[in-house]
C-alpha cells in the first residue's frame, strides 16, 4: 500500500512538473519577441534564466488561461497549506515554480538512498521512515538542497534544456530507487550473517559449558561412588 501511494504521488508529481514546464516553454515562446536580445548572447540569457526570480515567478495568471491551468492552481493552492512542513524539510516554501520542483526531485533522491540503509539496519518501517525524516530535514534546514537546486537552475541556459535537465533527474532517481534496493538487500544479508554467525558461536559456548557441566556431574558422582565403596569396605 505504502509502494502504491508513493507511486501515485510519483507519477502526481510528473505529470504537474509537467504541466509547469510546459506552460514555461510555451511562455518562453510566446515572449520570444522580447527577449530575442537575450539569445544573442549566451551570457545574458544564462544570467536571466538563472536569476531565481525569473525561474521561481508563479505562473497564476498565465495558467488560467491554459487548460488544466485551474486544476493545477487548486493543488498549487492546497500544497501552500503545508508551508511549514516544506520549511523544514526542504529549507525553502513552496511556491509553483521549476526550483521547488528540483527541490522535490533531490529530495526524494536523498529521502531513498538515506531510507535503504537505515531501513536495514533498524528493521523497523516507522524507525527508518523517522531517522530518514529527520536526517533529510537537518540537510534540508542547512540549505544543501536550496545550493544543489540553485546549481542545476544555472546550468539552463535555454528553455528547452529544461526537459533535458528533468529527463535526467528522473532517470537518476530511478537508478537510486535500484542502488538503494541493492544496498538494503546487501546491508541486511551482512547483518544475517552476523546474527548468524553470533547464534553459532552462542550454540557452541552453550554446548561447551553444558558438557563441562556434564563432565564436573559425572566426576562428582565417581566421587560419591568411591567414597561410599570406600565406607562400604570399612565396614
Amino acid at each position: 500500500m505504502k509502494k502504491e501511494l508513493f507511486l501515485l504521488s510519483f507519477v502526481l508529481l510528473i505529470l504537474l512538473s509537467a504541466q509547469i514546464i510546459s506552460a514555461q516553454a510555451d511562455f518562453f515562446e510566446d515572449k520570444k519577441e522580447q527577449f530575442e536580445d537575450f539569445k544573442e548572447n549566451a551570457t545574458d540569457t544564462k544570467d536571466r534564466l538563472s536569476n531565481e526570480s525569473y525561474l521561481a515567478t508563479e505562473w497564476r495568471e498565465y495558467l488560467r488561461q491554459k487548460k488544466g491551468g485551474e486544476l493545477i492552481l487548486d493543488i498549487s493552492d492546497f500544497l501552500k497549506n503545508f508551508n511549514p512542513i516544506f520549511k523544514v524539510v526542504l529549507g525553502a516554501e513552496y511556491s509553483l515554480s521549476l526550483n521547488f520542483i528540483i527541490s522535490i526531485i533531490l529530495w526524494a533522491i536523498l529521502f531513498i538512498l538515506t531510507f535503504g540503509p537505515l531501513d536495514a539496519i533498524f528493521g523497523r518501517k516507522w524507525m527508518s521512515i523517522i531517522g530518514t525524516l529527520v536526517t533529510t530535514s537537518l540537510i534540508g534546514l542547512s540549505g544543501a538542497i536550496k545550493t544543489a537546486t540553485d546549481e542545476v537552475i544555472s546550468i539552463i541556459t535555454d528553455p528547452y534544456i529544461i526537459w533535458w535537465v528533468l529527463l535526467f533527474m528522473i532517470l537518476a532517481l530511478i537508478i537510486v530507487v535500484y542502488l538503494a534496493r541493492d544496498i538494503n538487500r546487501y546491508i541486511k544479508s551482512k547483518k544475517e550473517e552476523v546474527e548468524e554467525e553470533e547464534t553459532k558461536k552462542a550454540g557452541e559456548l552453550l554446548r561447551a559449558r553444558a558438557e563441562g557441566y556434564r563432565k564436573g556431574t559425572t566426576s562428582k558422582r565417581k566421587g560419591i561412588d568411591w567414597m561410599t565403596k570406600d565406607i562400604a569396605g570399612e565396614d
